[in-house]
Parts: C-alpha cells; structure tokens; sequence
C-alpha cells in the first residue's frame, strides 16, 4: 500500500511511536516477518519477545510476540504493551475485552490501571482493545505464543479524525520570492537555513505573493521571510513571526541568530 502526505506522516509517526514502546519493553524488532513465521519460531522451542511489522496488499500490521513464555505476567505484559502505545499515540476510551478467565490476569491488569471487561469467549481472539468501539487491536494466547496485531490502516483513520499528530508541527520558515533576484536570494537563503538544521520552504510556482502567503500558512508554517527588491539592495530581510503578527527588517547577515531567537 504506497502512502504519501499526510497519511505517510502518521504512518510514520505510528511506527515511531510503536519501535520507542517495543523499546522499552525489551522487545527485538524481526524483520520481514509474517504471522506464519513466528508461528514457526514457536517450534524452536527457544524463548522470545519480538515485534514486527506484517506487510499485505494493501495494508500494513503492527505486531508483538512472546514465544514460549508460559505465565501470566507475560500475557499481561503483551496485553499491556498494546494498551499503552494506543494511549501514547492519544486514542480515547481504550478498553481491553478479555475472552477468557484467569483471575492472576485480572489482578496484574489492575495494578497496572489497564481498563478491561470481561466478555464471552471468542474462538478468533483472546482479547482485543477498542478506542470508542472501533477495534484497533485483536490478539491471541495459545500454546506458549502470546501474539496481537495492529491495524495501521485503522489507526490512520482514527487519528486523522482526532487530529492529534503530536509531531505534526508544520514547518519553521517560509520564504517568499516573486522577482529573479528575489528568487536568487530564496534559493542561497533556504538552503543556509536547511543546512542550520531548519525546517524551510519555499514556493516553486512562479505564484504572486497572496498565493504564496496562502500557501505559507496551509502549511502552518511558524515564520515567514518576505523577500522585497527594496530591501534586498538594502541587505534587509523582512520576518514576520506568525505567531504574533509582528513584522521586522532584520541584517541579511544576522538572519540566523535572529531566526534561533524566536523559534
């Protein structure tokens, strides 16, 4: 499934968010594994936590695997690594159904102030976690593997309609050019500022000014350096903090260390 924009940055940020809780977890990342596979490694008799991620047609799943470990603190655990990383990427209302009965399980859940019910057995899962009644994770507990799967695809859904993407911040600066020598100095002022570790942009559409500026703010970014022909002979810079509103020529050469001021 090929993805791009904004469904591409929340996948990413899924993963990344995913990996950093795995990490903690002391899990090891497999890689270019399938369900069957850890089904497999379950016969190596060997004991393992692994997370991975099972590619499809069209879709992408997150998963985690305790192999051979028979009790009920690893389940727990599986259980609870799940519930936790749908609580750090924001998701409301999670609650874990368990479809099965062992009190000890219970108990750790509770200690670890993980919200479950208790429901009727299911012969196709042995708990799943729901945020606002959408299933978002189904997982299995059999025969020494504790395994669940994620569907990323679901999660991408569910997060767009929270618009919660926490590191979704937009861009630091956007430069704007209408006239060649504006555009000249564009092109060598983005690039010391991208060098200098800055998130920069500019327009590459030959757009007037209004365009440009609309543009700007679509794509939420924090400053904007208006170029002016003017000014430019001048060595001056206009920079208008989008926060504030406030506007202000600054020294060509002093560009940077007044951009780290404010940003």
């Amino acid at each position: 499934m090929a993805l791009y924009g904004i469904e591409a940055k929340y996948d990413s940020y899924i993963y990344r968010v995913f990996q950093s809780i795995c990490d903690y977890y002391h899990y090891n990342l497999i890689k270019g594994c399938k369900k069957e596979d850890i089904l497999e490694l379950k016969d190596s008799k060997d004991t393992k936590k692994l997370y991975f991620v099972e590619s499809l047609e069209n879709n992408n799943f997150l998963g985690v695997a305790s192999i051979n470990y028979q009790n009920t603190i690893m389940l727990t655990e599986v259980i609870s690594l799940a519930y936790r990383f749908l609580e750090e990427l924001g998701l409301p209302n999670l609650m874990v159904k368990i479809y099965f009965d062992d009190k000890k399980v219970f108990d750790y859940l509770n200690y670890l102030d993980v919200d479950y019910e208790i429901c009727p057995k299911n012969e196709y899962a042995s708990f799943e976690i729901l945020s606002d009644k959408t299933i978002l994770a189904k997982g299995t507990n059999k025969d020494g593997l504790s395994i669940f799967l994620i569907d990323t695809k679901e999660l991408i859904e569910n997060l767009k309609k929270l618009d919660n993407l926490k590191d979704e911040k937009g861009i630091d600066i956007y430069v704007t050019a209408e006239s060649m020598e504006e555009k000249l100095t564009a092109v060598r002022l983005v690039q010391d500022l991208r060098w200098s570790e800055i998130i920069t942009e500019l327009n590459y559409k030959d757009e007037p000014l209004e365009e440009q500026l609309k543009e700007a703010n679509h794509l939420h970014a924090r400053i904007i350096i208006l170029l002016h022909n003017e000014d430019l002979q001048k060595g001056l810079l206009t920079v208008k903090d989008n926060l504030t509103g406030e506007e202000k020529k600054v020294d060509e050469n002093e560009i940077l260390d007044y951009i780290m001021s404010i940003l």
